[in-house]
């Protein structure tokens, strides 16, 4: 097993030879030993707001107010350029809501994480992550918006410290619930872009 000093001292000199920002936080399940480098800086999120995105859709499911096996239909106002393989297909596809977490966690596809939004809300997303404790883990738009312009910090943001935790509590299961936590642990362990 790989201790967190050595990872830390990679992410140092990783850290040492990048102009920009890093920052990075890492506690291992098992001593509960953490390392982080300003963990607590905001910063623009990118594809990782897809986590929260499923965390989401997991708690509306469990508190009735979706069905995960429902089918919905992918239209062109999901469409978002980007990863993925949805913004190339003939709107009219229809799938399980499942099934469109699942394309937006191991491929990150952009139009079927805003499938996910869309049924959820953005307010959603945000009041579910407050409920966990995440202050500042934040998505202000669907994926291809243009009110942001260029800047990605006014699309969505967080902190390596929250987005961490987050992924603690998946871990011990304890997200949404034991049976919500363990399907997206599922999920996210078919991510194809592990860059090994």
């Amino acid at each position: 097993m790989i201790k967190l000093e050595g990872i830390e001292a990679e992410l140092r000199s990783i850290g040492a030879e990048y102009s920009g920002r890093l920052t990075y936080c890492l506690t291992d399940l098992g001593s509960g030993a953490r390392i982080d480098h300003d963990a607590d800086e905001v910063m623009p999120t990118a594809s990782l707001i897809k986590v929260p995105v499923l965390v989401a859709l997991y708690r509306a499911a469990h508190e009735g107010l979706i069905d995960l096996y429902t089918r919905i239909q992918y239209t062109e106002a999901h469409r978002c350029l980007g990863s993925g393989v949805l913004s190339r297909m003939t709107p009219g596809v229809e799938m399980l809501v499942r099934d469109a977490a699942v394309l937006m966690i191991i491929i990150s596809d952009n139009s079927a994480t805003n499938m996910c939004v869309d049924l959820v809300g953005l307010d959603y997303v945000n009041t579910t992550m407050r409920g966990l404790g995440l202050e500042r883990t934040t998505i202000f738009q669907r994926l291809g918006d243009s009110k942001a312009g260029l800047d990605a910090r006014k699309m969505s943001v967080s902190t390596a410290g929250e987005m961490t935790r987050l992924l603690e509590t998946m871990a011990r299961h304890e997200a949404v619930s034991a049976e919500a936590s363990a399907d997206m642990l599922r999920i996210m362990r078919r991510q194809d872009y592990r860059h090994e």
